[in-house]
């Protein structure tokens, strides 16, 4: 088959369909990678196809996502800044990039895929890395975290996903429907149109480990949790030596990398985090070297400007990082401790899961870092024997899955 795969974000949420892209390919189809054109070299280095698209998400990121946190109306109204200026262009890339094509995989946040599959001519199929169908199990990704004293909470928590999800469609409707009338010569959405996406039973994989989130009781057999998507491992990536001797030098250290740290001066952030690591003493890592591969920042602190996770990650204590769904599979299949500093979005969700698993100190908001909190953190998951071993525990499970094969086998059945 010739599938191309829709996807929308940051590296970690790209990352995990071009694992897939490269499992489909092993079996023998066609792949072609539809996302911003920032990650040319990402996808081409997965070996995989490029069809670019003129959308800049990497830099509607950027924008003070700090002051979105979890709430959802600074969340619409970032939407209504970014998502406004893009929608028409974004359709009409996605358009163009799936001629030819026999199936389209489409990430949670894409806005055209589904609406493409209208036009007869490709067969669309929802691949998510978070979980968007009702339940009473947990909160929907966008809702703010519920205390477990909360009375009826499934009910809660199933009301949850069906405001937070209307409520979006709602703010997206007119941008859709123009784009619909525009681009793809469609009528605008039907009335009840949100509701009849509960009632249709239209098949979705969900590319997380059950171990991590079980698939709920009252979700139906049309709904599948593959398990991760990791992307195959760069066999020829060396450490520069600076890195190594580091490593090699003491006990293993705490990884720092909270993404674009949502807009904050780089030089504070070093400086918040090497006080926290020498409170909590603990060697670190810190994501963000700029120019040289890898930067002192003092006896016990090296800053890097980049380095493979699955390389990384199992070489340190305790991973800190902003919750976000790609850096989270990526430290449990480690094994190794998290600490969580969430400023957006789902980022919230997986933060607080981690820490109900036992893996994790309760996640830290971002306007409310300081030294002093991660540094009671960090001293937490290094130091509570539980912690550790759970995530051992953890992780080898999650190691154990092949949550690539189990996607790849669905896509085959379902559209093939």
């Amino acid at each position: 088959m010739r599938i191309g795969i829709a996807a929308v974000g940051s590296r970690g949420d790209v990352q995990p369909y071009l694992a897939l892209g490269q499992g489909l390919r092993r079996a023998g189809h066609d792949v072609r990678i539809i996302v911003d054109r920032t990650f040319t070299d990402l996808v081409r280095g997965a070996g995989l196809e490029i069809s670019p698209v003129a959308a800049d998400p990497a830099g509607a990121l950027a924008d003070n996502l700090a002051g979105v946190g979890d709430s959802p109306i600074h969340l619409l109204g970032w939407m209504r800044r970014h998502l406004r200026p893009m929608v028409r262009g974004y359709f009409a890339d996605v358009r163009d990039a799936s001629e030819g094509l026999d199936v389209l995989l489409y990430s949670v946040l894409n806005l055209a895929a589904q609406h493409l599959a209208e036009l007869g001519r490709i067969q669309g199929l929802a691949a998510y890395l978070q979980p968007v169908t009702p339940t009473r199990a947990f909160p929907h990704p966008l809702v703010p975290h519920l205390p477990g004293w909360l009375p009826w909470r499934g009910s809660v928590n199933r009301l949850g996903f069906g405001v937070t999800g209307r409520v979006l469609y709602l703010v997206m409707r007119r941008l859709i429907d123009e784009a619909r009338r525009d681009v793809l010569n469609l009528g605008p959405l039907p009335r009840g149109y949100y509701r009849s996406l509960e009632t249709l039973r239209a098949p979705i994989l969900y590319g997380y480990s059950a171990h991590v989130l079980p698939k709920p009781a009252d979700w139906g057999d049309h709904l599948h949790v593959t398990g991760y998507w990791f992307v195959e491992a760069d066999t020829g990536w060396a450490p520069p030596r600076e890195l190594q001797e580091f490593l090699d030098a003491g006990p293993p250290p705490v990884y720092v990398g909270f993404g674009s740290m949502g807009g904050s001066d780089t030089d504070d952030s070093s400086r918040l985090v090497t006080e926290a690591l020498a409170r909590a003493g603990a060697r670190g890592i810190l994501l963000g070297a700029r120019g040289a591969a890898v930067t002192r920042l003092s006896d016990t602190v090296v800053a890097i400007s980049g380095a493979p996770h699955d390389w990384l990650f199992p070489r340190c204590s305790a991973v800190a990082h902003h919750g976000g769904a790609g850096t989270t599979a990526a430290g449990l299949r480690a094994g190794v401790p998290a600490v969580t500093v969430p400023f957006f979005a789902d980022q919230f969700f997986w933060g607080w899961r981690l820490f109900d698993l036992g893996v994790a100190a309760p996640p830290i908001r971002r306007r409310k870092l300081t030294a002093a909190r991660l540094a009671e953190s960090i001293r937490t998951v290094t130091r509570d024997e539980r912690i550790p071993a759970a995530a051992l525990s953890l992780g080898g499970r999650i190691r154990s899955e092949d949550g690539v094969g189990n996607a790849v086998r669905l896509i085959e059945r379902l559209v093939g």
